[in-house]
């Protein structure tokens, strides 16, 4: 049986990446063909992928199996993935993956904010020369759309560069829907995800959290305040907002959409980390043992965690604090987000916390 979508073609800039994974798998099950870019094929983030593709090729033809021997028709022929060479600095090399594809998904990387913008003029000159490109999603940032209004800005501002990246980065995206430059129209998604759940787990965890998968007492050491709630969101999911910008492109064009499942406190994203864990300990090898899998919170200061895994990873723990939420109510109302199957806390721990 032929997929609804068989023919289109997306191409994913930061494949590699937690989105970008999430982009690919999401696309490929939904019948997409996936060009997946990175700046080396032989690397082995981008061998890793294709992997963890083809694992997952594995068990859809088993599921696939499944149902043909329960009379189940009801089956979407995944996606090709390919992967192809490009470089968000070479826009020669953007303009050449580009071709025949009917739409684009990035984000750049965060640092200078006049590179992440060039990066960003890179691939919307591809698209437009593309001839064929309907459609670009570009990742943004949950509170880009105010964060003018956030205190402590200016130059020195572990975050200055980020917002100042992200704020430039949408503005040229928007700019795709006055666009006489190109020979057909381009719609545009912009997506603010909220704080990843990756941030809970290796190896970002190791960075952030750095105590909170040792053996002896799993601690999670933070600056939030004990009332604090985190917007949370898996990062995978981004690939859902795709998937439904490219089926149903009407329902989506010209909008900026906040990615968000859950509002936890800090206690709360603990109590669902111990939860899974001990689930696990319970039915595995080191049952009984529940005490060690226990993830408590202490909470410091911002200048004590500051000196402890460096400012510009403290702090944006310092401005939640502050600002108490990135995304309002307001727009978790957009109808297009209630459609989306997103990821729960709970089903993001039980498939990914290491079980140790």
């Amino acid at each position: 049986m032929m997929s609804g979508n068989a023919g289109q073609k997306v191409l994913v800039i930061g494949a590699t990446g937690n989105q970008g994974t999430g982009v690919v798998r999401h696309c490929a099950a939904a019948g997409i063909d996936v060009y997946a870019l990175s700046r080396d094929l032989t690397s082995a983030a981008a061998q890793k992928l294709l992997s963890s593709l083809q694992d997952d090729r594995r068990v859809s033809d088993q599921l696939h199996d499944k149902a043909s021997c329960n009379g189940s028709n009801h089956h979407l022929n995944p996606g090709t993935v390919h992967l192809v060479q490009g470089d968000l600095n070479n826009v020669e090399s953007l303009m050449h993956a580009s071709q025949g594809m009917n739409g684009i998904f990035f984000f750049t990387m965060p640092g200078d904010a006049q590179i992440e913008q060039q990066q960003t003029r890179n691939v919307l000159e591809a698209a437009r020369a593309s001839g064929s490109v309907s459609m670009v999603i570009y990742t943004s940032a949950a509170g880009t759309d105010w964060c003018d209004s956030f205190p402590e800005r200016g130059a020195s501002n572990p975050l200055e560069q980020f917002w100042l990246g992200k704020q430039g980065n949408e503005t040229l995206v928007r700019q795709l829907s006055d666009d006489s430059c190109s020979a057909r129209k381009i719609d545009w998604v912009i997506v603010r995800p909220a704080n990843f759940l990756q941030n809970f787990i290796p190896p970002i965890s190791t960075f952030v959290f750095p105590q909170l998968y040792t053996d002896d007492r799993p601690l999670l050491r933070v600056a939030y305040h004990p009332e604090t709630r985190l917007e949370l969101i898996d990062a995978e999911d981004v690939g859902l907002v795709v998937v439904a910008a490219m089926t149903q492109p009407s329902d989506w064009a010209g909008k900026a959409v906040s990615l968000v499942v859950d509002r936890l406190t800090i206690q709360e994203v603990a109590d669902v980390i111990s939860g899974v864990r001990t689930e696990a300990s319970a039915q595995g090898p080191t049952a009984g043992n529940a005490g060690r899998v226990k993830v408590n919170v202490e909470y410091v200061g911002f200048d004590v965690l500051k000196a402890e895994i460096g400012e510009p990873i403290a702090y944006p723990q310092h401005l939640i604090n502050e600002i108490k939420h990135f995304i309002s109510p307001r727009e978790e109302e957009e109808d297009v987000i209630k459609k989306l199957p997103l990821t729960s806390v709970k089903s993001f721990f039980t498939k990914n916390s290491p079980r140790k």
